[in-house]
């Protein structure tokens, strides 16, 4: 029930109801991520928990949670006239990562030449991706939880690019994020080119 994955159906509380959207219609599960699985590097020795992503592709409601590593956990159901995202994608662990770098708005700081930067900007990788530096389209935000805590670690990066069935506004590409000091706090974005 914990696993990591992309698509398929989502781990559920025993009784629980499929999470809905304001209007009630329920959202679509994008993604679940069992913490205990990430590298150190990216939120430290204390990362707990199962991260959940919901969304709505027709009104871009969404949905970020945490359910707690204790309790138990149930496969939740189909929902009637509605097909589960397939194929589910199972993330098992972490390989080293490819090289990455910050995008540009994050360089911007450092006492970079034009030249070095352009090259730094090109090693910033598009596309999926767990941890790393998001790929930020419109430049990097500071994203914050429900509760206003600054979001700062990708834990995925997804780009819709035909392989969800739906998209982040106009082919964007999506976030989920946590934060390094308070690993319970995520949040979600996206943006379009």
């Amino acid at each position: 029930m914990r696993e990591s994955r992309q698509g398929g159906l989502p781990a559920l509380r025993p009784g629980e109801a499929w999470p809905t959207g304001a209007s009630g219609e329920p959202l679509d599960f994008v993604c679940q991520l069992d913490l205990a699985i990430l590298p150190p590097e990216v939120l430290g020795d204390e990362r707990a928990g199962l991260a959940q992503l919901f969304f709505s592709g027709e009104t871009n409601e969404h949905l970020v949670r945490l359910l707690p590593s204790e309790g138990e956990l149930v496969m939740a159901e189909p929902l009637p006239n509605r097909e589960p995202h397939e194929p589910r994608q199972t993330i098992t662990g972490w390989l080293k990562p490819k090289e990455d770098w910050p995008h540009r708005d994050s360089l911007e700081a450092q006492p970079l030449d034009a030249e070095e930067r352009e090259a730094l900007e090109k090693l910033n990788l598009a596309g999926d991706k767990a941890g790393g530096w998001p790929h930020w389209i419109q430049g990097g935000g500071e994203e914050k939880s429900a509760s206003g805590v600054v979001c700062d670690r990708l834990l995925l990066q997804l780009d819709a690019g035909g392989k969800l069935p739906y998209t982040f506004g106009d082919n964007g590409i999506a976030f989920l994020l946590a934060s390094a000091s308070e690993p319970t706090q995520l949040a979600f974005t996206w943006q379009t080119p």
